[in-house]
């Protein structure tokens, strides 16, 4: 079960789970379905604290309609029938959803909880080119806290047709044309690296980017964070350094489509974005490990995945100085969270090709001495 990709069939609840769980209950006497229904219902209840999150996983095979259900003529809006659909087929409910818009389109086959069709994806396309991401930061003088939020996006395309999707989209941004910079794809790299788009020198380069000290760490969130949540983040940020941002960057589009087998980045549909803490001063990385610790209960789980470019060393390492390889399990720890099934595939790699680990770093790959 765990060696499959859990976007290989539609059926996803693959590596990380320990075992799973169905509640059922049976009566005879008519009178007796509410009380053994509520019995039921009370102990999953219960049970909610012990099991997946984010979303609560279900097993298609125990249909439950307590999880929501269609109209009565068996049609569901996209985001009524996702509230049951993440839970049974977790990332793979949106590629469903394309499927049975193409194959099924006027929703002839449903039950009570169909996949639903959604005629409109296709009119967003465009948005695929888009990657849209918010800056957080505590904004505090000497009289004040608080924080502030901008937003920055990168658009394949032109000025006027990224208005027209973030009109449609996003309208409450209130983007402008004059809050946009047309630029080649190269000196986009430049301007998101803080460095002038023209007459670059190697010395600004290595001044702004190879020089610089920070500490990273990253999440991915696949379910939308509560008010409560989201106040609690805002709390944090404003207790924060002006200097410390969070990150937050959309995923989805081409990201999801791309299978997480198809190279070692695995994270890709399932997640709605990604988030990096960033410190640039020592005096700051307890601020950051106090809000990562914040985020445990809003964040991807079994693993807790993050981004190898944040790579992390809080996640567990190796020493890079010496000639001490870890063992398989010590790097599964940070394996697994960057690279989840794919950890294993780059063991075989790392043994055929460095069986002596001569390529190494505080967070290597490991060879297998199996």
């Amino acid at each position: 079960m765990s060696e499959i990709s859990e976007s290989e069939i539609p059926y996803p609840h693959r590596e990380g789970k320990s075992f799973f769980i169905s509640y059922e209950v049976d009566w005879i006497k008519e009178g007796d379905s509410t009380k053994n229904i509520e019995w039921m219902r009370s102990l999953y209840k219960y049970m909610a604290p012990y099991v997946s999150k984010n979303p609560r996983g279900a097993y298609i095979n125990y249909r439950d309609l307590d999880l929501g259900q269609n109209r009565i003529d068996g049609s569901a809006s996209y985001e009524e029938a996702k509230v049951w659909g993440v839970k049974y087929f977790n990332g793979n409910f949106d590629r469903l959803v394309k499927v049975k818009s193409k194959v099924d389109p006027s929703n002839f086959f449903n039950n009570e909880q169909t996949i639903p069709t959604r005629p409109t994806m296709g009119a967003f396309s465009s948005a695929c080119q888009l990657i849209l991401t918010i800056m957080a930061n505590a904004s505090n003088t000497t009289t004040t806290s608080t924080g502030q939020a901008s937003f920055q996006a990168l658009f394949l395309g032109g000025t006027t047709e990224l208005l027209e999707i973030m009109q449609e989209n996003f309208s409450e941004l209130g983007l402008k044309r004059e809050d946009c910079i047309e630029m080649s794809w190269i000196q986009s790299v430049l301007f998101f690296a803080g460095l002038p788009t023209t007459n670059v020198s190697l010395n600004a380069f290595e001044a702004n980017i190879l020089l610089s000290n920070f500490k990273g760490a990253s999440d991915y969130v696949k379910q939308p964070i509560s008010k409560t949540g989201l106040q609690g983040i805002w709390r944090n940020i404003v207790q924060m350094s002006s200097t410390s941002i969070l990150q937050l960057q959309a995923y989805g589009g081409r990201m999801s489509e791309i299978s997480d087998t198809s190279i070692p980045f695995p994270h890709r549909a399932g997640n709605t974005y990604k988030i990096l803490y960033l410190v640039n001063n020592d005096n700051n990385i307890e601020e950051l490990r106090r809000l990562y610790k914040y985020m445990t209960p809003y964040v991807s789980k079994s693993p807790r995945a993050a981004y190898l470019n944040a790579r992390d060393l809080d996640l567990g390492h190796n020493e890079m100085w010496t000639n001490y390889t870890p063992s398989y399990e010590e790097a599964k720890i940070w394996g697994s969270k960057y690279f989840k099934n794919n950890f294993d595939r780059l063991v075989k790699v790392k043994s055929r090709i460095d069986p002596d680990n001569f390529f190494r770093n505080e967070q290597s790959i490991p060879p297998s001495f199996t």
